[in-house]
């Protein structure tokens, strides 16, 4: 199954959720426009399933507006 994904800025969002014994820990890939992929390592531990996935999603937001600063390719 694949992970849901999200639009931002022209770059594609998957954030990925995993229960773990002490609830859900969560990371994510993000694909820019010229499919460049990269990702994060774990973001955190979290009590529910929704919780991870919009840490993932916000994380990766903030990841994407500061590449997009750094590199001024918006």
């Amino acid at each position: 199954m694949q992970p849901p994904s999200v639009a931002f800025m022209g770059a594609t969002i998957f954030p990925i959720v995993a229960p773990i014994p002490a609830g859900f820990s969560s990371m994510v890939i993000i694909v820019d426009g010229n499919h460049e992929q990269r990702g994060s390592g774990t973001l955190g531990t979290f009590s529910t399933r929704d919780d991870a996935f919009t840490c993932a999603v916000e994380h990766a937001k903030a990841e994407i507006r500061r590449h997009c600063l750094m590199t001024m390719a918006c």
